[in-house]
């Protein structure tokens, strides 16, 4: 079964940084990164667990939310 196209889950593909995470059904299959090297080990280990998918996408949004620049 092929992998899925990417979706997007932090940053975007015309910004300075990106997060993009493939998908084999409900399987988490891969991970790219740009200038997010904090990252990256943190997915190959979720795919080499055979991590969800959804999994993946919730553990990013915390992620960005961490990370985000607190607002006044």
């Amino acid at each position: 079964m092929p992998v899925g196209e990417p979706t997007v889950v932090a940053g975007g593909w015309n910004s300075d940084d990106l997060v993009a995470l493939y998908r084999d059904g409900e399987r988490l299959a891969g991970a790219l990164t740009v200038n997010r090297r904090g990252d990256i080990m943190k997915y190959r280990a979720r795919i080499a667990r055979l991590g969800t998918c959804s999994a993946a996408v919730k553990f990013a949004a915390q992620r960005t939310a961490a990370t985000a620049p607190a607002r006044a």
